[in-house]
């Protein structure tokens, strides 16, 4: 045992009892460190009757995360309702389709994100629904998230919050990461294929093709392992890489087009607008100016 300038090394008391070390628990703190929570956008709105779907279905491939302020609105699962009000946090997951309904008004916050591991494939693949997470006091977050430029802490605060959330509340989390861990696993060569070679040129025979297995084999073992089909999931990847080109940089349309293997502007136009709901150009100006 050393003081002054030298450093106590509480590990050399025979009283100290180890809570977990990397000796020990390697595997445990490795899955750890390949989750991503990527934050995507934070924003603020007051919606009414028009944010009601009419009975139409809605998914988005985005997590979001209400902070309710007042008011209420609806969404409808599998049967099931939950109604989001005022002072309420709810976990609407990513790809789950949902009806929405509101009467009146709803005020709120919302963020999205996604919650990934290292090679893109979204953690909350199947059987998740909404749910309400917990509550918020307003006063506490708002007026911070009102400063311009938003510090770099209050991001770091927003994302330990959103982990603080998930682990209170997702209680089989240790299952769904190890049914994930197999998955990726043997599929382990295909997400090394599009690391390396992303663009809107690779297909569903390309993939088969890696994995050493005919196309509809592949297909389906794919969709059933993660609750989507190998296209959806390169058009979410390919797509998420559009939005940090769109939002993150200077280019223009044309080149992003290139660089991302599209024919022309015309057809990453059209694949980006139908997965945004809006053109490049739209939503550039609308999260960038």
């Amino acid at each position: 045992m050393h003081f002054g300038n030298e450093v106590l090394f509480l590990d050399q008391f025979p009283q100290f009892v180890s809570i977990f070390n990397r000796q020990v628990n390697r595997q445990e703190l490795d899955v750890l460190s390949i989750i991503r929570f990527k934050l995507d956008a934070l924003q603020y709105s007051v919606v009414g009757p028009e944010w009601s779907s009419s009975g139409v279905k809605r998914t988005s491939h985005f997590h979001h995360l209400h902070f309710a302020v007042s008011g209420s609105a609806k969404v409808f699962h599998d049967g099931n309702m939950l109604e989001l009000k005022g002072g309420g946090i709810y976990w609407l997951p990513a790809n789950c389709p949902l009806e929405c309904s509101c009467d009146k008004t709803y005020e709120q916050y919302f963020l999205t994100f996604q919650i990934e591991w290292a090679n893109g494939v979204e953690l909350f693949l199947r059987n998740q629904r909404p749910i309400r997470m917990g509550t918020w006091v307003k006063d506490e977050f708002v007026h911070e998230w009102k400063q311009r430029p938003l510090p770099l802490n209050a991001y770091w605060r927003l994302q330990a919050l959103v982990q603080k959330l998930f682990a209170e509340t997702v209680t089989d989390i240790e299952a769904i990461m190890k049914e994930q861990y197999a998955f990726q696993t043997h599929f382990s060569n295909v997400f090394t294929f599009i690391d390396q070679n992303l663009s809107a040129h690779i297909n569903v025979l390309d993939l088969a093709h890696v994995h050493g297995v005919l196309p509809k084999v592949f297909s389906r073992d794919f969709s059933d392992s993660f609750g989507l089909t190998p296209r959806k999931y390169l058009n979410n990847r390919l797509n998420v890489k559009a939005l940090e080109l769109v939002v993150g940089s200077d280019f223009g349309m044309a080149k992003i087009a290139d660089m991302l293997g599209f024919n022309d502007e015309y057809y990453f136009n059209r694949f980006f607008s139908k997965m945004n709901g809006l053109s490049p150009f739209k939503y550039r100006k609308k999260f960038v100016g």
